[in-house]
């Protein structure tokens, strides 16, 4: 039996217009204004720092279903400060179930032992939390066992730096080192803030790989 090929994003759909530039990477919000068939043209929801240059090379990053996708290209045409032309260089691939794709991620954080929400202005402390799209991770100092009711507590990054308390279940907690780690279970969360965190958890994989211009994206690749 032939497996399926991997799909290419859908036209209106977000995804993220990955810029590789030695020795960094962009990261931009877009989405597919339209598939050309050869070639995508892709927008930006803001011009980037440094401006497009015809022949940059790139990487669409995008979720069909339940997959993450990604789909190697570089820049054909520079159309407006925010709008490229892409050519693909291959075919799409996919990274990982977006169940499953976690990550580390340093961010302002609270875990609540309680059944009822928390305080919508309970103080964060910054911390490292492993998020996915169905649970976490969390380290530091709380007194919790399996099958708890809490509330992982998160300030989203952006303009606005919202708080939002995700109703959950600890599935494990137990001692690491002079802390505890404890691992939970979504319970009850809202679409765009599981989106947001999926958000989150992709650009810190992409940190965490160190995805540079000219390294592993040559045409045969």
């Amino acid at each position: 039996m032939v497996n399926a090929p991997a799909p290419r994003p859908i036209v209106g759909s977000p995804l993220h217009l990955v810029v590789l530039r030695d020795p960094t990477v962009e990261v931009l919000p877009s989405f597919l204004r339209f598939d050309r068939g050869r070639g995508m043209i892709v927008e930006a929801d803001a011009p980037p720092p440094v401006p497009f240059r015809k022949g940059d090379r790139v990487l669409l990053a995008y979720a069909v279903d339940d997959g993450l996708y990604a789909l190697r290209g570089s820049l054909a045409e520079v159309l407006a400060p925010t709008r490229v032309y892409v050519i693909p260089g291959g075919v799409p691939v996919m990274m990982e179930k977006r169940e499953y794709i976690r990550a580390i991620v340093p961010i302002a954080s609270a875990l609540v032992i309680a059944h009822r929400a928390p305080d919508a202005d309970r103080a964060l402390t910054e911390t490292s939390v492993e998020l996915s799209a169905s649970g976490f991770r969390w380290f530091g100092h709380v007194n919790a066992q399996a099958g708890d009711r809490c509330w992982l507590c998160l300030r989203l990054p952006g303009p606005d730096g919202a708080c939002v308390h995700v109703r959950s279940t600890v599935v494990r907690a137990e001692p690491c080192g002079d802390s505890f780690e404890v691992a939970g279970r979504f319970d009850d969360i809202a679409p765009g803030v599981r989106e947001a965190i999926l958000d989150l958890v992709f650009r810190r994989r992409l940190s965490d790989l160190g995805i540079q211009a000219g390294q592993s994206w040559d045409d045969d690749a």
